[in-house]
């Protein structure tokens, strides 16, 4: 029971990462996502002036 202690803040770190990296990596996910539709959307409007 003596190494507890000091093991607990470590694992809570490392949750605390993975569940930032998953957040982040869904977040650049959606980003991407919404810039291709954007840009779909705006070519779209722009071959229709055309």
């Amino acid at each position: 029971k003596t190494n507890q202690p000091t093991n607990q803040p470590f694992m809570c770190v490392n949750k605390l990462v993975l569940c930032w990296k998953g957040k982040t990596l869904a977040y650049i996910v959606a980003s991407q996502t919404t810039i291709l539709i954007l840009y779909q959307e705006f070519y779209k409007i722009g071959a229709e002036n055309l």
